[in-house]
């Protein structure tokens, strides 16, 4: 009876571990969505709690967050600054707006077949992943464009 007993203990904490990476996971995208501009009323109704449990797990997250990580410095490279947004650190408009006053290195000259899927982090590249990434439309990569030309 030990073995069983021991069994279902591993498999209690297993559950127990998964259900703790599904709360964060969830509360992680509640934080992103809510920064998109989703109202506290449309994310409740998503995930099935009131606007006041969601709001308290925005929040909670939120502080447990700024203690426990410090404010990100600047991003350093343009690629950098977009794969941020990706992972819902930076919001839509504030990628848009430090893309267009980016300081991108010029472009560069491929020497072959095998280099032509490279990409440089500083340079135009990051915005065009952006761009086939869904992270800015049609007209931000226009208002992008012609800030750096």
């Amino acid at each position: 009876m030990a073995v069983i007993d021991n069994y279902e203990l591993q498999e209690l904490s297993a559950l127990q571990k998964r259900a703790t990476f599904t709360d964060k996971a969830l509360a992680e995208r509640l934080i992103v969505l809510r920064d998109q501009g989703f109202p506290l009323q449309d994310l409740s109704t998503a995930i099935g709690k009131s606007v006041s449990q969601v709001s308290r797990i925005i929040s909670q997250l939120r502080q447990a967050q700024s203690t426990t990580h410090p404010p990100r410095a600047e991003a350093v490279t343009a690629m950098e600054l977009v794969r941020r947004a990706l992972r819902g650190e930076v919001g839509h408009d504030e990628l848009v707006e430090k893309l267009k006053g980016w300081k991108y290195d010029p472009q560069y000259q491929t020497k072959g077949e095998w280099d032509d899927w490279e990409s440089v982090d500083n340079s135009f590249d990051a915005v065009e992943f952006a761009y086939v990434s869904d992270l800015i439309t049609d007209d931000d990569y226009d208002a992008i464009v012609d800030a750096a030309g």
